[in-house]
């Protein structure tokens, strides 16, 4: 039997619903996705130098970028169930669900995440993206030309739990939500932050606009061709 051919970007843009339904993504998180999504696509959109993004391939592993992430999830503190939004009202509901995928995928939200990928027989191209997104890899993709890592890196950095956070914003809550982690994790922490900012300075010289034109309102003009419930 022939093997089944692999997800393309097109297909994923134009079926993210469906996948999300498919896998019983929490609202919250499909919102998430769908702007960080929207920021590589404002990102794509300005671009005017060389070489030319690949802005399906940078939207498609955007839209994914974060299936797992329910395995992470606060559902226990009043501040991670703020988070939630318009998913509060189904904590319990969420709380079984982030144990199925506990059970299913593991404790690791970024192993899950790949494992679901493949699952879905997603482009292996799109996959290997989506592993390059990792914060881990920020001081390589600063020294790298791969401008669809820089693109989705940045991208997935300027998209806060609610709302489109500067540079500065999103690492003050990451520092303040993940400290722990950060801590066990990260030796470089300084170092990786400070890439991102080398990142954004080496993307903002070759697509016109300001960090500060990359904002909700510009945002939810694009996540709402995705149909994101903004």
């Amino acid at each position: 039997m022939a093997k089944k051919k692999a997800l393309q970007a097109d297909e994923i843009i134009n079926t993210i619903d469906q996948i999300y339904k498919q896998c019983s993504i929490p609202k919250n998180l499909q919102i998430h996705m769908q702007k960080v999504a929207a920021v590589g696509e404002i990102l794509c959109e300005k671009w005017e130098g060389t070489p030319t993004p690949n802005k399906p391939l940078i939207i498609a592993a955007l839209l994914l970028h974060d299936m797992a992430n329910i395995i992470k999830y606060d559902l226990v503190t009043p501040e991670g169930i703020k988070i939630l939004g318009p998913d509060r009202k189904r904590v319990e509901e969420l709380r079984t669900l982030q144990q199925e995928f506990k059970e299913k995928y593991g404790p690791d939200e970024r192993k899950a995440n790949i494992a679901i990928l493949k699952e879905l027989n997603i482009d292996k191209e799109i996959i290997d993206l989506v592993k390059n997104l990792e914060l881990e890899n920020a001081l390589e993709i600063q020294n790298s030309q791969d401008i669809n890592a820089k693109i989705g890196m940045y991208a997935d950095m300027r998209v806060g739990p609610n709302s489109i956070l500067m540079l500065k914003e999103r690492f003050a809550d990451i520092k303040h939500r993940y400290k722990e982690r950060i801590h066990k994790e990260f030796k470089n922490f300084e170092q990786l932050e400070y890439a991102l900012y080398k990142i954004e300075g080496q993307l903002l010289e070759h697509a016109p606009i300001s960090p500060e034109e990359i904002n909700d309102f510009s945002v939810s003009l694009i996540a709402d061709k995705h149909d994101a419930g903004l």
